[in-house]
């Protein structure tokens, strides 16, 4: 089995720049296994575990569902939150919001994606049904021992992001090692982007 997710691959640059934020601002923190730029992502659909046999029937989905899509204006950054609790934190993120012009996009992608996996036997949960939608970039995983202060979340700032393509990921299991990744692309998907 395959744990696969579609997600929007944040912007090299920006993820660079982020990375380096959080990494400073974490210092002195304990065990912190800060995300690499390259793992750097919003997820829009997560499909969980997935046969390898039905990966071919999910990207020629993919291919249909994504045709014509056009990029959302993303901004990421700003307040970095944590999961579940700042007092017991087990991931941290940066939010993401999308541009008033560009309203409806972020949405549009996260649907066609959800298609995708509806229609290859994924089911989503109750309790993720219910949850409302929290665009968002995971930046960090406390380990045991870690404290995060609470004056820490919050205090970076945001970065514009035009994403150009939806990302077929696999999440692969890592042992912490510098420059492993923790997630390979095994296809993408053109966004259009409109001028200016």
């Amino acid at each position: 089995m395959t744990r696969l997710f579609f997600g929007l691959a944040l912007d090299p640059e920006v993820a660079e720049r982020l990375q380096r934020s959080v990494a400073a601002s974490l210092e002195g923190c304990g065990p912190v296994a800060v995300y690499g730029a390259e793992d750097m992502h919003l997820t829009l659909a997560f499909l969980g575990e997935i046969e390898p046999e039905k990966i071919p029937s999910i990207k020629r989905a993919a291919t249909e569902e994504f045709r014509g899509l056009t990029a959302p204006e993303l901004r990421v950054g700003g307040e970095l939150g944590a999961f579940p609790s700042a007092q017991a934190p087990r991931a941290l993120f940066a939010d993401v919001q999308e541009a008033p012009d560009s309203w409806g996009r972020l949405a549009a992608l996260r649907n066609r994606a959800l298609q995708v996996g509806l229609a290859h036997g994924w089911r989503q949960s109750r309790k993720d049904s219910e949850r409302p939608f929290r665009p968002h970039v995971t930046v960090a995983r406390p380990r045991g021992g870690a404290s995060i202060p609470q004056e820490l979340l919050g205090q970076h700032p945001e970065r514009g992001w035009l994403p150009v393509d939806i990302v077929l990921f696999e999440s692969r299991p890592t042992r912490g090692e510098v420059g492993e990744a923790r997630y390979r692309a095994l296809g993408a998907w053109p966004l259009v982007v409109r001028p200016g």
